[in-house]
């Protein structure tokens, strides 16, 4: 059976924005689809690169509500969480908004929209906007559809990954616990995310989210269990994360800053996993 990784950084970064759904809209008088309800969702994220890249890019988009019905399910077990969707979201249409910033002590990095709710990931190739610890005041400017409305977040710090090794292939046995370990950490959290997608379109995600002061987790084989064996390599995601979720009256955005997970070689960590 194939399998492949699908959307899983929309899966992990943006869940409140985009989800699962069977993706048949509401219906007007006379068969006519009407319009989406009112207020939609959103997801700005601010990711430092330190040396060598040593750059800055922010990723943004903004959409309606689509009216659609989720058909996925979801069980959490300690740190991780287990999604499993038989169908994947369509978002509803892009709504309009203006200029997004991120400041951090009076340096400023944006991105101007590229069409309606849509934002071309733009990068800034200067010095890494945050290290750790600092506050980062993350504003979306009003345009159109979505009122001005903004955060303050602590800034993450990179960490170092140890186990598993980054530079091999890792085989996972799905009935016994793995463990991760790093160097540094501070304020945010490790996030981790596999998942895979089955023949059938069916695709099950796990994210789990650990203090990243701690220098070590286990992802538990009651979690790891819950995915399929993936037949092959499956890309996994590792960020250390800043989150938080707002409300700007009938529009919800979800806020992150994200630094990097780093290979012992300083490269960025970029793990290969075969779930068995």
């Amino acid at each position: 059976m194939r399998v492949e990784l699908l959307r899983l950084v929309p899966v992990l970064f943006v869940m409140a924005a985009l989800g699962c759904s069977e993706g048949d809209g509401a219906s007007g008088g006379g068969g006519a689809s009407s319009d989406p309800p009112p207020g939609g969702d959103g997801a700005v994220s601010v990711y430092s690169y330190g040396p060598p890249k040593d750059a800055v890019t922010i990723a943004a988009g903004f959409h309606r509500h689509s009216g659609a019905r989720e058909v996925c399910t979801s069980e959490t077990l300690a740190e991780c969480t287990v999604r499993t969707c038989t169908n994947v979201e369509t978002p509803g249409p892009p709504a309009s908004t203006g200029r997004i910033s991120a400041t951090v002590d009076g340096r400023e990095v944006s991105i101007q929209p590229t069409g309606p709710g849509f934002y071309s990931p733009a990068t800034n190739n200067t010095p890494a906007l945050f290290h750790g610890g600092e506050s980062i005041d993350i504003r979306v400017e009003a345009a159109g559809d979505v009122p001005a409305h903004g955060i303050s977040l602590i800034a993450p710090a990179p960490v170092v990954l140890t186990t598993p090794d980054p530079a091999k292939p890792v085989s996972v046995d799905r009935s016994s616990d793995l463990s991760l370990a790093w160097n540094g950490g501070g304020p945010g959290e490790i996030l981790f995310v596999t998942g895979v997608q089955e023949a059938d379109g069916t695709v099950t995600s796990l994210t789990c989210r650990f203090a990243a002061a701690t220098g070590g987790a286990v992802i538990p084989a009651s979690s790891l269990s819950k995915l399929p064996a993936s037949g092959g390599p499956t890309p996994t995601f590792l960020w250390v994360m800043s989150r938080s979720e707002l409300d700007a009256g009938i529009w919800h955005t979800a806020f992150s800053a994200l630094s990097e997970v780093l290979a012992p070689s300083g490269a960025p960590a970029a793990l290969q996993l075969t779930l068995l």
